[in-house]
């Protein structure tokens, strides 16, 4: 789903602050390069990435309005492999019930969120009912995120946090914060301390 503009992004902006681990992002379910794009706005400010998003298609709006990010054509699951995509657009997943089963299906390529590695200032999570399964596989040893942006109500409307939060507040990160319903905030206690810390 599309950020909610303009609540998250000065909300975003606030917490990342000038990028305490590197003006890194990782965006995991990216979609557009621009359209509800919730890296978009760092861009925009020299921030580089990499972003993930099985959609073909995409591939060629980023080479051409984000050449300096590094595209990964793959949806992020707890599995890697090739599977079934539904729908198409924003709101297509692995989930066949929120990717609306009847319409467009396709194989696409997964990785398993334990191989995601490296440190980033900021993560984007929006795969449209697979927040939890990213979420668990994690390695948090290999992965490091200062704040993450997690999709955090499903198709229904209902919230979703309950069942994949306390992956993030086992590993050091604060309780959830919101500037809209859609998305919810984390920020990793270390990443906090270094914005505190005397420059």
């Amino acid at each position: 789903m599309p950020t909610q503009m303009p609540q998250d992004e000065p909300f975003l902006l606030n917490l990342v602050g000038p990028g305490h681990w590197g003006k890194r992002y990782l965006d995991i379910g990216a979609w557009h390069p621009i359209i509800g794009s919730n890296t978009y706005c760092l861009y925009l400010m020299d921030w580089r990435g990499e972003v993930y998003e099985p959609q073909r298609d995409m591939r060629w709006q980023f080479v051409e309005r984000r050449p300096e990010d590094k595209f990964i054509e793959a949806a992020v699951a707890d599995f890697s492999g090739r599977a079934t995509f539904y729908g198409s657009g924003q709101l297509a997943s692995l989930d066949p019930v929120a990717g609306r089963p009847h319409s467009q299906q396709k194989m696409i390529q997964v990785i398993d969120s334990a191989t995601l590695a490296g440190s980033y200032s900021f993560a984007s999570l929006d795969v449209e009912g697979g927040e939890a399964a990213v979420l668990k596989n994690i390695n948090w040893d290999r992965l490091r995120v200062g704040v993450w942006m997690i999709e955090c109500l499903d198709m229904h409307k209902n919230p979703t946090w309950p069942q994949w939060e306390k992956y993030l507040l086992d590993h050091g990160y604060g309780e959830g914060q919101h500037a809209c319903r859609l998305n919810r905030f984390y920020v990793h206690k270390d990443y906090r301390d270094a914005g505190l810390s005397p420059s």
